[in-house]
């Protein structure tokens, strides 16, 4: 993976968990109490994560190039982590019945 490769990625990621944590929070304004405590929950382990990402989005892009061959392992590490928790924390929630998506649907069907 290249710096700008890096960047492109990092930044995707970002927007992304932006876009999620903004979605959570309409849905939790809109819900009723039990389910809002567990939106919240989700709301938070975002914002960690996008405050993670942002950082080393920063790392990444004030790299020198010298710096940027020490930070590639440990950017690939973390995406591969990322990557792994955020499926794992997706398909717990999608599969499960009584998971917080099903919790969501059925509020809204």
């Amino acid at each position: 993976m290249t710096k700008d490769e890096a960047q492109v990625k990092l930044e995707e990621t970002t927007t992304g968990l932006q876009s999620d944590i903004d979605r959570l929070q309409a849905r939790a304004a809109e819900a009723t109490d039990d389910i809002k405590a567990e939106l919240d929950e989700q709301i938070e382990n975002l914002k960690v994560q996008f405050s993670e990402v942002q950082a080393k989005f920063e790392t990444v892009k004030d790299a020198t190039e010298e710096s940027w061959e020490e930070l590639k392992a440990d950017i690939e590490s973390m995406w591969d982590s990322a990557s792994a928790e955020i499926k794992e924390e997706i398909e717990e929630h999608t599969s499960n019945p009584n998971g917080l998506f099903a919790k969501i649907k059925a509020i809204f069907s």
